[in-house]
């Protein structure tokens, strides 16, 4: 008998930590001290020790894990995890239209009001069903749309402001960008001591609406590309 994550289940190994996030429950939550080491062998392909099987199966009675055939590492199955974004647009820079503020006002005050009645499983499913374009190359013209768009949300927040909004700051970013055929990344990602959790867009190594010292701070433990 072996075991898998469970279905929709996110986790992130920070140091000695491990968070789990559940998109459905919409929650995060930690492993035990006496838990975490055991995921960690498991979750990395190492040999598991002493008690870890034990632990595997009270994580089993948690939903976090469910039995397999044979033991499916997730770490394994997650090897090329996203790289965090060293540089960022400069949305300072460069005009951008009325029309293009006008719109990322209006989708970040969709995804506001989703944020604050939907749980976080639909709204990740919302973004996913308007396709993606991460890992594209866009042309220079594609890439002056992109800036514009960034450039517009940036104009919103000054408006709107951006305190406690990174979720819906960001998922309206990412849709917006969808919608125009450009590449967007959505990261969600979290500290471990004290806890806290943030939200960003990104385009392979370039951060579109935060600074890369800031998310270079948390460690990614879902992302929708």
């Amino acid at each position: 008998m072996g075991f898998r994550l469970r279905e929709g289940m996110h986790f992130c190994i920070a140091g000695e930590r491990v968070i789990l996030l559940d998109p459905g429950g919409g929650r995060y939550r930690a492993l035990t001290h006496e838990q975490a080491p055991a995921f960690r062998r498991w979750a990395l392909g190492a040999a598991l020790i002493g008690l870890d099987h034990e632990r595997l199966l009270e994580l089993k009675d948690r939903d976090v894990l469910a039995v397999s055939d044979q033991d499916q590492p997730p770490m394994a199955m997650t090897s090329a995890r996203i790289a965090l974004a060293d540089t960022a647009l400069d949305p300072a820079s460069g005009n951008v239209s009325s029309w293009l503020v006008f719109a990322a006002l209006t989708t970040q005050l969709v995804w506001s009001r989703r944020v604050k009645t939907w749980p976080l499983e639909r709204l990740l499913a919302v973004l996913k069903g308007l396709g993606s374009n991460a890992g594209q190359v866009l042309p220079r013209t594609r890439l002056a749309d992109r800036d514009a768009i960034v450039r517009a949300f940036a104009r919103a927040d000054m408006l709107l402001g951006s305190n406690n909004r990174c979720l819906a700051r960001s998922l309206a970013l990412a849709a917006s960008c969808r919608k125009h055929g450009l590449a967007s990344t959505l990261v969600i990602g979290i500290q471990p001591n004290p806890f806290a959790a943030h939200c960003w867009v990104q385009d392979e190594g370039l951060v579109l609406n935060d600074r890369p010292d800031r998310v270079q701070m948390f460690a990614p433990i879902l992302t929708v590309c």
